[in-house]
């Protein structure tokens, strides 16, 4: 049976709207395009007043986290209220990867802790709060590319976490004088890394999920990249990429 006979597009379809000028607004996002210094600004300030006011924060912090951010605080008495902490919790965890992405590693970091929050985790919470309420007026992400090739940026914290595991880091985005990515990787190693090189390894496959990801949507638009170069800090790491990992006796069980 046809039904599209009964279909009444005047009653099924809302209202559309256009917004069109060098600033409009996106998904919670302000998008501002600078044509004189030929840069794209991003900010949320109005999630930003959201979760200042959700977590009633009233002074800034320097830093979203400080040096013990890493322990799991499991001494800790539980949160009595966790549906209110994981409510606030997924507001931050959206504007880290949106316009905020310093904050990813401490936003990534107690997302482990989600559904067992306790009193010292909200407070490291808290202290991501205080930084997004100490730089609320001057806070913004600028993309400003010198061309439209991909080029990517990984990292690895060995041993980082408690239970030996290592810390991914890193981000893609396009060739520029300054700072210009877009996507952001932070994320807790699956496996115990036996040493930092091959902590760098996996980092370096985390973030090549990206750079795929990237190719793909700018080949879509008509922008084709060719090779991508991907920056690592570690000489083992480069070396392993280049002479495979069946070259050295300890690193077998990577191949494997």
């Amino acid at each position: 049976m046809d039904q599209t006979a009964d279909f009444d597009a005047e009653k099924c379809i809302q209202e559309v709207t256009v917004e069109s000028g060098n600033e409009i607004g996106l998904v919670g996002m302000q998008i501002r395009m600078d044509h004189k210094l030929k840069q794209v600004v991003i900010t949320q300030p109005k999630h930003v007043e959201r979760i200042i006011e959700k977590f009633q924060v009233t002074k800034g912090a320097p830093t979203p986290a400080l040096g013990k951010l890493m322990g799991d605080n499991i001494d800790s008495p539980l949160l009595a209220d966790k549906a209110d902490y994981m409510s606030k919790y997924a507001m931050l965890m959206y504007m880290s990867q949106r316009t905020y992405p310093e904050i990813c590693p401490a936003v990534i970091k107690l997302s482990n802790m989600y559904n067992k929050a306790t009193k010292k985790i909200q407070k490291k919470t808290i202290r991501v709060v205080e930084y997004i309420y100490g730089c609320k007026d001057t806070h913004k992400l600028v993309l400003q590319p010198k061309s439209l090739k991909l080029i990517s940026v990984a990292d690895a914290s060995y041993a980082e976490h408690t239970d030996g595991k290592s810390h991914s880091g890193g981000v893609v985005g396009f060739e520029s004088d300054v700072s210009c990515y877009f996507g952001f990787v932070s994320s807790k190693q699956p496996v115990v890394a036996k040493s930092a090189g091959e902590a760098e390894l996996i980092a370096h496959n985390k973030i090549g999920d990206l750079v795929e990801w990237a190719r793909e949507m700018l080949k879509e638009l008509r922008y084709p990249q060719q090779k991508v170069p991907m920056y690592v800090d570690s000489t083992c790491a480069m070396q392993m990429m280049k002479q495979g990992t069946g070259s050295f006796k300890r690193a077998k069980h990577i191949k494997v």
